[in-house]
């Protein structure tokens, strides 16, 4: 015959329950987001505009949403910016840019070259999202009228 003690401990290793642990889904974990930045163009001339194009995409199960900064950069003043992106200090900013599987997401900023920025000079725009893809896009100013008479012969 069993003691007390021992049905009551036998009935409590019977009564364990074990569940299993299910790992988070992959679409809550994993969003990869990728990004990129371009005014299409190498050089530009003060006083001259462009438009940059941020394009943003995911391989994700799920649309989400994102944070999006582009700093500009200190040679150019913002003309305009699509999908309510706002000015704020030298930054544009949009909050939860909603990023879709299977969508390429576009913004554009435009802004002109200041008419002051000296030839030769580069100029640095950067974009960075709340997941912290980044991307930058260089253009040079160079002064196409300079440039041109220089190539040209003399003429005595």
């Amino acid at each position: 015959m069993r003691s007390l003690a021992a049905s009551v401990a036998a009935s409590l290793v019977l009564s364990v329950i074990t569940l299993p642990v299910l790992p988070a889904a992959a679409s809550e974990s994993v969003r990869p987001l990728y990004v990129t930045l371009s005014d299409g163009v190498e050089t530009v001339q003060a006083g001259e505009s462009l438009t940059y194009t941020i394009t943003l995409r995911t391989d994700a199960l799920e649309s989400f949403g994102t944070n999006v900064t582009m700093t500009l950069p200190p040679l150019v003043d913002l003309v305009e910016a699509s999908d309510g992106g706002r000015l704020e200090g030298e930054s544009v900013i949009w909050n939860h840019v909603t990023v879709s599987p299977s969508v390429t997401k576009r913004l554009f900023v435009s802004v002109v070259v200041r008419p002051d920025a000296e030839d030769g000079a580069t100029m640095t725009a950067q974009v960075v999202t709340s997941e912290g893809e980044r991307a930058a896009d260089v253009t040079r100013i160079a002064d196409g009228g300079r440039i041109a008479a220089a190539l040209r012969p003399h003429n005595r």
